[in-house]
């Protein structure tokens, strides 16, 4: 499957985001993303990528039950990117314009050690959220013309939660001690909790950039 272009994705084909276009979206995206997932899996076998891909895929579809149509839409750009993400590590795309920096860096620690689940995952979790959610947080506002409410962005933190309990892909012993205790002692909200706050901090000043250059 060749890389979309940016704004050739089907989300883009959104004219009215209502509760059930934006449903509708996230739906597809959630598809998009597991039928992803399944095939690095099946490829690659259960490798620390393929678990990111699992998380994503779990939280993407648990989302998807939102009555918010600006975390629908938020839902399914997220998801989106990803997907792309996973079709860039497939096609050997790494140019600046389709991966960050930081991106380059958490597939290269992965691809030269696939298996080192403890490593990748937090590298992956890091990046998409510090590289791409605040930017997909901008693209609902600016695309759509609909804010994402702090308090409906915040509240999705108990979906992911519950997808990282689904966790079973830890092989060695010390890495499911290290993820209990890490869970026991919500080291990982916490982590997770800190790193969304960054992505929104970020958003903020792209919201005030734009703001302040209406306002002249």
């Amino acid at each position: 499957m060749p890389l979309p272009e940016p704004g050739s994705s089907f989300s883009s084909t959104l004219s009215v985001v209502d509760l059930s276009s934006a449903r509708e979206a996230a739906t597809r995206a959630c598809r998009e993303l597991e039928q992803a997932a399944t095939r690095h899996c099946e490829t690659h076998g259960e490798d620390a990528f393929c678990l990111f891909l699992k998380i994503h895929s779990c939280i993407c579809k648990r989302v998807r039950s939102s009555s918010s149509p600006e975390i629908l839409v938020l839902n399914a750009l997220f998801a989106e990117r990803c997907v792309e993400i996973c079709q860039c590590l497939r096609d050997g795309r790494f140019n600046s314009r389709h991966l960050s920096l930081n991106w380059i860096d958490a597939l290269l620690s992965y691809v030269e050690r696939p298996l080192d689940v403890a490593t990748a995952l937090p590298n992956f979790a890091a990046t998409h959220i510090l590289d791409d959610l605040e930017g997909v947080l901008f693209e609902v506002l600016d695309r759509f013309r609909i804010a994402v409410q702090k308090s409906a962005f915040d509240s999705v933190l108990d979906d992911i939660e519950e997808c990282l309990d689904e966790i079973s892909a830890f092989d060695r012993p010390i890495e499911r001690i290290l993820w209990v205790i890490a869970k026991r002692s919500k080291l990982v909200r916490v982590t997770l909790y800190e790193w969304r706050e960054i992505a929104w901090t970020r958003y903020e000043r792209r919201v005030r950039l734009k703001q302040a250059l209406e306002d002249k």
